[in-house]
């Protein structure tokens, strides 16, 4: 396999100490290799060069000028959802396979636009390739439904250090909440409910269609890093957290840098072989995307309306 000559667009904290780290354990695999860097901030752009081991004259303070230099041949958009539409277009246009960041395309019309690009980019749910999670899928699958699910998602945006995320906790972490739930039950959300929705925290339950199950659910970003995802009837699930680890410090602020970077190193990895014409595996599409925007649509109304069921409107 030859490796993919990626472009990583955003040099945040997700770069920092997710992408990066996961493009260097690529390049040693021989699977994908990053040869440009596009980040308007200067002193950010350069960190994540001297990370990369790119020389400055690879790095661009424009995505435009990047896609332009013609040495890509895909980009990692580490990007806000808002933001992102524009330059996977254009990438798009280029003839550059496209990666976006989780909620892709910031709402249910972002996302949408995303899905009709052709071809239309993936979207990195990366939790998807974590071995616990999906070890709860696998435990799913071999289990009769219906399925009773519970994900609760939660760190300190203020510990993470983001530099620029301004996401509510629905899109930053209730996303992957959309996503797992129809993931490892393997089916999608038919309807939903929130009877807790703030800026800092939901709350709230999923109903999988088809009579699958469903999934109750609690995201937070004001509160101690913890990760945990149950399958009634199971005894696998997913643990993270708690006072031990918290009790380090900063490293309770998120995910496990390495377990974040193993994470994306397999999600690239799984993409390089989607743009080479192979099997993604697990990777989500932009219409995995669509879902989970029409499922936070449906959060929010539940939440604004006093937490009823709210049908989940099948994408176009």
């Amino acid at each position: 396999m030859v490796p993919l000559k990626v472009g990583l667009v955003g040099c945040g904290r997700l770069a920092e100490r997710g992408w990066i780290p996961a493009l260097r354990m690529a390049a040693k695999a021989g699977t994908a290799q990053i040869v440009a860097i596009a980040e308007p901030d200067a002193a950010r752009r350069e960190a994540g060069a001297n990370a990369a081991g790119l020389d400055l004259d690879a790095t661009f303070p424009d995505w435009r000028d990047l896609i332009a230099g013609g040495s890509a041949e895909a980009l990692v958009l580490a990007l806000g959802g808002h933001e992102q539409v524009e330059p996977a277009t254009v990438a798009t246009d280029a003839g550059l396979a496209v990666l976006v960041e989780k909620p892709p395309g910031g709402d249910l019309a972002g996302a949408t636009a995303l899905a009709r690009l052709r071809p239309s980019p993936v979207v990195g749910f990366s939790r998807r390739f974590d071995v616990a999670w999906r070890a709860l899928r696998a435990a799913a699958g071999g289990a009769p439904p219906p399925h009773q699910l519970e994900l609760r998602l939660a760190y300190l945006r203020t510990g993470w250090g983001a530099h620029v995320v301004r996401d509510d906790a629905l899109n930053d972490l209730g996303s992957h909440v959309a996503d797992l739930a129809g993931w490892i039950a393997n089916a999608p959300v038919a309807r939903a409910r929130c009877s807790v929705l703030r800026s800092d925290a939901a709350e709230g339950e999923l109903e999988l269609d088809g009579g699958r199950g469903s999934a109750r659910f609690a995201v937070a970003l004001a509160e101690r890093y913890a990760e945990l995802g149950q399958l009634a009837g199971s005894r696998t699930s997913v643990r993270r957290g708690g006072w031990w680890r918290n009790a380090l410090g900063r490293v309770g602020a998120g995910p496990d840098a390495a377990a974040l970077a193993r994470s994306l190193h397999a999600e690239l990895t799984a993409f390089a072989r989607r743009v080479a014409g192979g099997d993604g595996g697990e990777v989500a599409t932009a219409l995995d995307g669509v879902r989970c925007h029409a499922v936070l649509e449906a959060l929010r109304a539940s939440g604004s309306s006093g937490g009823g069921w709210v049908d989940v409107r099948e994408p176009a």
